[in-house]
This record gives C-alpha cells, sequence and structure tokens, in this order.
C-alpha cells in the first residue's frame, strides 16, 4: 500500500486520536483499546498517514460475526479483503446478517472518521487468530464499519486519512 507519512504520533497523541474515533463510552471501547495495546507492544511506530483511496480495498477485514445475527460470520475467521466484503454486502451479508447490514446502512451517510490500521496482527485475540497478512499488507483495528459502509457508497475514490500501526 503506498501511504504517505503526515505525522510520527507519540504515545499521548495515539490515545488522543484512538479518544475521538472510539470514544470511552462506546460499547467497543474496551476491545479497540486491548488490539491498539498489543500492537503496540510490537510495531515500530504509529503514524497518520495518507493512502490512495482505492488501495484500501486490499485491507484485511479481520473475522467478524454478527451477534444480532445468531452469531452469523460476516467476515471469515481468516479475513477477507475489504473488497470482496463489499461484493457481498448486498447479496450474502444483506441475507445471511440483516442486522449487520442495518448497522452499515446506518452509517452511510456519516464522514468517514478517523481509521485505525496495522501492518502487525494482534494474534492474542481472537479476531485476529486465523488471519495472515502478507508483506506490507494491513488489517483493521478500529473503523471496520464506518470503512465498509464508505466502500459501499464510494467514497474510497480519493485520498483517505488513517492511523496506522507499521512494521
Amino acid at each position: 500500500m503506498d501511504l504517505v507519512v503526515v505525522q510520527e504520533l507519540n504515545k499521548k497523541e495515539l490515545w488522543q486520536r484512538l479518544d475521538i474515533a472510539c470514544p470511552p463510552d462506546s460499547s467497543s471501547r474496551g476491545w479497540t483499546e486491548k488490539v491498539v495495546r498489543i500492537v503496540s507492544r510490537t510495531c515500530s511506530r504509529w503514524v497518520v498517514a495518507e493512502v490512495p483511496g482505492p488501495e484500501l480495498a486490499e485491507i484485511v477485514i479481520p473475522w467478524r460475526c454478527s451477534g444480532a445475527d445468531n452469531k452469523y460470520d460476516v467476515v471469515p475467521r481468516e479475513g477477507q479483503q475489504l473488497k470482496a466484503v463489499s461484493i457481498e454486502l448486498d447479496t450474502r451479508i444483506r441475507s445471511k446478517a440483516p442486522e449487520f447490514y442495518k448497522r452499515i446502512e446506518s452509517l452511510l451517510d456519516l464522514p468517514l472518521g478517523q481509521i485505525f490500521l496495522s501492518q502487525v496482527l494482534p494474534h492474542e485475540d481472537d479476531t485476529y487468530a486465523d488471519v495472515q497478512l502478507k508483506a506490507g499488507q494491513f488489517t483493521t483495528l478500529d473503523g471496520l464499519h464506518r470503512l465498509i459502509a464508505a466502500s459501499k457508497r464510494g467514497l474510497l475514490a480519493d485520498s483517505v486519512q488513517v492511523v496506522a500501526a507499521l512494521e
């Protein structure tokens, strides 16, 4: 992925950005904080970077099951590229995981916001246990639903700013 580093982040700046993207009172904060801490132990650095939107289609979305849809695996345990998830959104996912699909639909008119990506897999978390990345490939740590929604509405045509953990 061709990313242009805009800013190196120190620990304080990383957590400030996380507070904005995933506020302390949000339902997913505990999980997101856990995977960010795991990645922080082994990544070389955290950066803010500009990424060509079309290249985000190549990132690997980790395993995701929808608890509201009888724990249906929206994304398989080995993960799946965003472009494949986007293709299946209006067919398989809409019919098998309608609640997950409604969540994506609810985000269609909202800005993408801050997305957290990583070249380092937090394998200690079950969500990433079976995911494999190729050299230089990224996975999502936070912003999965917003990223899928942005892909669905075509917002990934332009450059996107992300927070990224680099190997």
